[in-house]
């Protein structure tokens, strides 16, 4: 199954280069910035990813430019980090900027330059793929309207009539590290939907909670696990 993916280029929700993963404060609400965008995107995990290394040295024969990316995925019902990893390529021969065409498009791919750095984001790509495709599928409450409940995910995420998604709380506060990263919640599972019918972008559940669904809201998270 393909895994479906929005940019969000304007964005950049670290305290600084080195400082990633720590985030900017919280919006004016407490939110989290990761939380927000997956919020404004539909979304169930958040990429990031920052430049290590973009330096370029010089032997007697050519030159080289080292590109090391940084890369983070971070939980959309959270903002903690589920994963990171270091990607790193090296450019040999015409690796400075000037008079190469525009970045990203496929005559800068084929330079010395863009093919090392393609394939480096070629890389990070496949490494997303694979690990948002093993973490939990996630939802997000919409709204509910006599007993049926609206969830922002559909078939172009997966989802299928007849699957059963629960209903995830967490507890506060949040776990840190040492250093004040945000490193998780624990979290609590309080019951479960069923989905009934769905469309390309939303889905429509019902409730599998007995005495009905009166502790749930929107903005509440469902998940496979």
């Amino acid at each position: 199954n393909s895994i479906l993916v929005v940019g969000a280029p304007d964005a950049y929700p670290y305290r600084s280069p080195s400082e990633a993963p720590l985030t900017t404060s919280s919006r004016h609400d407490g939110e989290s910035p990761f939380v927000y965008l997956a919020k404004r995107h539909q979304g169930q995990y958040v990429v990031a990813g920052i430049y290590r290394d973009f330096s370029i040295s010089s032997s007697w024969i050519t030159k080289h430019r080292r590109i090391e990316i940084e890369t983070f995925i971070h939980d959309g019902a959270t903002g903690s980090v589920v994963a990171r990893k270091r990607f790193i390529a090296e450019a040999k021969g015409s690796v400075a900027l000037l008079n190469k065409p525009p970045i990203g498009s496929d005559a800068f791919y084929e330079t010395d330059f863009g093919k090392p750095w393609g394939n480096l984001l070629d890389q990070i790509a496949a490494w997303v793929e694979h690990n948002t495709a093993c973490l939990p599928f996630m939802a997000r409450i919409l709204q509910i309207k006599d007993g049926i409940i609206y969830l922002d995910a559909g078939s172009e995420s997966g989802l299928s009539e007849g699957d059963t998604l629960n209903l995830v709380q967490w507890k506060s506060p949040e776990v840190r590290s040492i250093s004040g990263e945000n490193i998780g919640q624990e979290k609590t599972i309080s019951g479960s939907v069923k989905i009934r019918s769905v469309s390309g972008q939303f889905s429509i559940a019902e409730c599998q909670m007995q005495g009905g669904c009166p502790r749930i809201s929107p903005g509440d998270i469902l998940s496979t696990q």
